[in-house]
């Protein structure tokens, strides 16, 4: 059990890390840093979004046992295994890319 907290930890540096959660980590920052004069309003907000991001993952891993539990063989990432999903999910990265800019 031990190797497999310390393996998601990593796993959560790691994907931290990464270029596209860079802006949402910045976001709060700034968010946080906008209430620096306000220490306990500071606090409030930060576990505020602790609490958001932990009820979200175990809304997650809820619906995941559900589905275990309804029979079906499934993981984290399971849905990339269908066709159909693969198909809407480049239609909508197409779509995003497609889109006018405006203001340019």
């Amino acid at each position: 059990m031990l190797s497999a907290v310390i393996a998601a930890f990593l796993g959560g540096l790691i994907l931290n890390a990464m270029p596209c959660v860079f802006p949402i980590i910045s976001l709060k920052a700034l968010g946080l840093v906008r209430h620096a004069h306000q220490q306990r309003h500071a606090r409030l907000e930060g576990l505020a979004f602790a609490a958001g991001v932990v009820v979200t993952m175990l809304a997650l891993a809820s619906v995941l046992l559900a589905i275990r539990a309804a029979g079906v063989a499934a993981g984290w990432g399971f849905q990339l295994q269908s066709p159909l999903v693969i198909a809407l999910l480049a239609l909508v990265m197409l779509g995003a890319a497609l889109k006018p800019v405006r203001g340019v």
